[in-house]
């Protein structure tokens, strides 16, 4: 009786992680018809194209000529952002001057990020790291004021 209830508790934890596991696919087959009709209108010169499914969000990595970067789509294939990694003497000066200041001087920089959003709007994420590697991921405008809301839609 112990042993079966041992291999049903086994199962049961087994399906629920791979349920939550994802799945990385290769190419657009198999990407949602709406998030892959916007995404080839949107980028149709683009290589190296894998994809998966994050919570609510498709996400789909690619190579735009010698860039590599990745967009964001809800499950209606609406866009919601391109990011695309960028060193850190890319920022803007008043993104690099908030990094400087202060609040961040006992902190080293990490990867930095320029995001493209809708209405051609423009933001900056960077993770910066604690000597303990602590992680914190600071979102910026082009102004290099401190973003509070996050990039969730």
């Amino acid at each position: 009786m112990y042993r079966r209830a041992f291999l049903l508790l086994l199962v049961l934890i087994t399906g629920i992680a791979l349920s939550n596991a994802q799945t990385y696919h290769e190419g657009i087959a198999g990407l949602p018809a709406k998030a892959k009709f916007t995404f080839t209108r949107q980028y149709k010169e683009s290589t190296e194209v894998s994809w998966t499914v994050i919570d609510r969000f498709i996400a789909i990595s690619f190579k735009r000529g010698n860039y590599y970067l990745e967009a964001f789509y809800n499950k209606d294939g609406k866009w919601l952002r391109t990011e695309l990694p960028i060193e850190f003497s890319e920022l803007p000066e008043p993104v690099k001057a908030s990094l400087n200041s202060k609040e961040f001087k006992s902190w080293h920089l990490g990867s930095s990020y320029r995001i493209y959003m809708p209405g051609k709007k423009i933001k900056y994420k960077v993770y910066i790291y604690s000597s303990n590697w602590d992680e914190m991921e600071l979102l910026f405008d082009e102004k290099g004021v401190r973003m509070i809301d996050n990039l969730i839609y």
